[in-house]
């Protein structure tokens, strides 16, 4: 799937200039509650950040999403539309940019992302990047938001324990990993302290993007 000017996995991978290596899984169902709205209200705005051993700046806007009701293709009811824009530190490199579909559970100071990947028009993608990827997020006492991926050596044991309903399979560059685990189950996983025995090290940093002030005044 294009989006852009190049092919943007965005927060799949963790870089944005190495597709093939440290994939994350996908999961079947979301994580959410349903005593929560699935809209975080602190992640509303645009952030700007990098990832992990990436040198080209990212921009990310998150908005409330406006689904029309009669809408089959939208992957949930309600949520964040989320769109992401990469910025090349070198002058005459590609930019590109990812559209997703986000929802939001939280436990104390802890929350997950849920995302779904979209494309230009809004529909869901029924390719590689098909189902939810899910994120580990905090907020730092400078109001940064800290972005951790999950381990897929974690999940896989998990898995192969026969603790986590999925499917993995290695091939020569990655491993894909698929989680069919139900809600219920997930949002039981993520309220453990098992939990964070899942996420890897700091995988992203995103700060408030400073508004643009007028070059002029009417």
């Amino acid at each position: 799937m294009a989006l852009g000017n190049r092919t943007l996995p965005a927060l799949i991978c963790l870089s944005l200039g190495v597709f093939l290596s440290a994939c994350l899984p996908t999961s079947e169902n979301p994580i959410v509650k349903r005593s929560q709205s699935v809209i975080d209200d602190r992640l509303i705005g645009s952030w700007f950040g990098t990832l992990e051993d990436d040198d080209d700046f990212l921009y990310l806007h998150i908005f409330e999403a406006d689904i029309d009701e009669e809408d089959d293709d939208a992957p949930y009811p309600e949520g964040m539309r989320m769109v992401m824009v990469s910025h090349p530190d070198r002058p005459g490199s590609d930019g590109g940019w990812a559209v997703m579909h986000g929802l939001s559970a939280r436990n104390d100071e802890r929350g997950v992302l849920s995302l779904w990947f979209e494309d230009d028009s809004g529909k869901q993608v029924d390719d590689e990047l098909e189902g939810w990827h899910l994120y580990g997020y905090t907020f730092d006492n400078q109001n940064r938001m800290i972005i951790r991926g999950i381990d897929t050596d974690a999940v896989s044991e998990l898995i192969e324990d026969g603790k986590l309903p999925g499917t993995f399979e290695k091939t020569r560059f990655f491993t894909d990993l698929r989680i069919t685990a139900s809600t219920d189950a997930l949002v039981k996983l993520f309220e453990s302290v098992e939990w964070n025995t899942l996420l890897e090290e700091e995988y992203g940093v995103f700060e408030r993007q400073m508004p643009i002030e007028p070059a002029y005044e009417n």
